[in-house]
């Protein structure tokens, strides 16, 4: 169930919610028995580096708090903090518990939401992240209206060029195809792993998240000419877009939630786990994938550090993949952190591999 505390003490259980997994946005509806206050939107385009900004939340759950400092950047990506990476960056102290909570401008206007830090001791570091609320917004009119955002795809894993390689393949920019899904439309047009695309719809491919945005821009069913670098050679791809699975979630008060009897405490890597059961993956809108979901995580671990959090799904250890609990376990057992645990992990509609190792 989701409760909203309010700052007098009043707590209103939700009587729906339905939030999207890929930005990390979801709205919530409540019946209150008064008129609640509420904030003014800003406009996150008009921030600046060294506007000063203040970040409210509820960190380490020690109750509302508010940390003063400036925008660091306007535009930050590459983080692979989620499937979307345009964030503001501020160094306003946020910490574990601030996620959700407003970040606003010297009128009171939420210029953004608090999502992320990047931090090596799992605490404040001086860099912080917030989804503008430009970004935020248009996700919340879609969920108002669609009760999902609707996203176009080809249905391929991608990784950004180093400039070596760039420099080896002789191409100026890029991405390569690390996966494809069967039955996507990737797979349908004959893309293969291996392939490098160069420019898809007559537009240059720069980096993995602006391929992305691109194509789910586009309009599904529709077909689009890819690029492609094949064994030193180009060719033209034909590829029909189809419309991706909804990244969306959303539960009525009083639906069931995942077995609690079925978590496990991996306290080496400090986090509460399950098997990912087909209920659960249907809550997650994960289709069939299979593997562990985390329950919870202690933001001081090793895997807090690495910025692990509650609905991330590991589908493999090193290279085993592991499609239930026991299987998990075992791998983790064998491997050491002292090496490096190398965890492939599904947030929202995006994998990445994370790195729990101890320093």
């Amino acid at each position: 169930e989701v409760k909203v505390k309010f700052s007098d003490g009043t707590e209103i259980k939700a009587e729906s919610w339905v939030g999207d997994s890929v930005t990390d946005v979801a709205i919530i509806k409540l019946k209150a028995d008064k008129p609640l206050a509420t904030v003014d939107f800003g406009d996150s385009d008009t921030m600046q580096v060294g506007d000063w900004v203040l970040a409210l939340g509820n960190p380490f759950d020690i109750g509302t708090t508010v940390t003063a400092g400036i925008i660091s950047a306007t535009d930050r990506k590459g983080l692979d903090i989620n499937g979307r990476e345009h964030f503001l960056q501020t160094d306003a102290a946020i910490n574990p518990g601030n996620s959700g909570g407003a970040l606003v401008n010297m009128n009171g206007e939420v210029i953004g939401i608090n999502t992320a830090i990047s931090s090596r001791s799992g605490g404040y570091d001086g860099i912080g992240f917030a989804i503008p609320s430009n970004q935020a917004r248009k996700i919340v009119d879609k969920l108002r209206k669609d009760g999902t955002v609707h996203r176009s795809y080809i249905g391929v894993t991608l990784d950004d060029l180093k400039p070596q390689l760039k420099k080896a393949l002789g191409v100026a920019s890029g991405v390569a195809v690390m996966d494809v899904l069967p039955d996507a439309p990737a797979a349908k047009a004959g893309i293969q792993p291996g392939d490098v695309i160069v420019k898809f719809a007559g537009e240059p491919v720069k980096n993995r998240p602006s391929m992305q945005e691109f194509v789910e821009q586009l309009e599904p069913g529709k077909s689009y000419t890819a690029e492609v670098l094949r064994d030193g050679k180009m060719i033209n791809v034909e590829i029909t877009l189809e419309q991706r699975t909804s990244d969306s979630y959303s539960r009525k008060e009083g639906t069931k939630s995942p077995t609690p009897e079925k978590q496990k405490e991996i306290s080496k890597l400090g986090f509460k786990a399950q098997t990912l059961t087909p209920e659960t993956a249907t809550q997650l809108n994960l289709g069939e994938l299979k593997g562990v979901v985390i329950v919870s995580v202690n933001p001081g671990s090793v895997s807090g550090q690495a910025g692990l959090r509650e609905g991330d799904v590991v589908t493999k250890v090193g290279n085993t993949r592991v499609e239930n609990l026991e299987a998990f376990q075992k791998a983790v057992e064998e491997a050491k952190l002292e090496d490096g645990i190398l965890l492939q992990v599904r947030r929202g509609g995006s994998t990445r591999l994370v790195l729990l190792q101890n320093e």
